[in-house]
């Protein structure tokens, strides 16, 4: 059974359905895998990395939709309502789509699918349970997205503060001291059985060069 791993074609769209260090696991289960040429590119993984892990390169997206018994995508067709209509007729009876579906948006986009006799898998309404946590795309994404957002909002204002809880000590005297150090300010509290939270507010100047230094082994096991 051939995994396809089809390039994104929605404009901007810089991800990949699968990542090289995956397609092991799949070649293990008796999977081979057929990833468009360039289609890790956007995401930093060019070909020779997938080729090295096992996967084979195909020429052109045709070629992909045309070998493979599995495709999988970020954006298929209903969440990549631009130009995802293009894949549709690439589909054939009996394939698999795996991908971000938006199956509730539109009926007419989850019936085109089903004509053309595909079953489709919609990740987005994966369960959200302890079971399928390491399948679950919305919670990941959505953790990146906050993640860039405070980044984005550091980087227009005069002050950044930012908050994060610790499973294990820190080495909270080294953080404190480098904190007072860029003329910031750092309150923590303890809270029992739940790790350490850490407010730190620091005096941001826009275009300032940026230091980065090792950090302490007792600092890296953050949550």
């Amino acid at each position: 059974m051939i995994v396809g791993v089809p390039k994104e074609i929605y404009p901007g769209e810089r991800r990949v359905a699968l990542v090289p260090m995956v397609v092991p696991n799949l070649v293990k289960a008796g999977f081979e895998v057929l990833v468009q040429a360039g289609a890790g590119a956007s995401a930093g993984y060019p070909d020779e990395q997938y080729a090295e892990k096992g996967a084979k390169i195909a020429p052109d997206r045709a070629t992909v939709f045309a070998s493979a018994d599995i495709i999988t995508q970020i954006l298929a067709y209903g969440s990549n309502d631009l130009n995802g209509a293009e894949d549709v007729p690439l589909l054939r009876r009996e394939q698999a789509l795996i991908g971000f579906l938006r199956p509730f948006g539109t009926r007419e986009t989850v019936t085109s699918i089903a004509d053309r006799g595909v079953t489709s898998f919609s990740i987005e309404l994966m369960p959200r349970t302890t079971r399928a946590q390491s399948m679950d795309a919305l919670s990941s994404m959505a953790t990146i997205s906050g993640y860039k957002a405070v980044l984005l909002a550091a980087d227009v204002t005069t002050l950044s503060k930012a908050t994060l809880t610790s499973g294990r000590g820190m080495g909270l005297a080294s953080v404190a001291d480098r904190v007072r150090e860029l003329g910031g300010n750092i309150a923590v509290k303890s809270h029992k059985g739940k790790g350490t939270q850490i407010r730190v507010s620091l005096p941001l100047t826009t275009g300032a060069p940026i230091r980065t230094e090792p950090v302490p082994a007792s600092s890296r096991n953050v949550a």
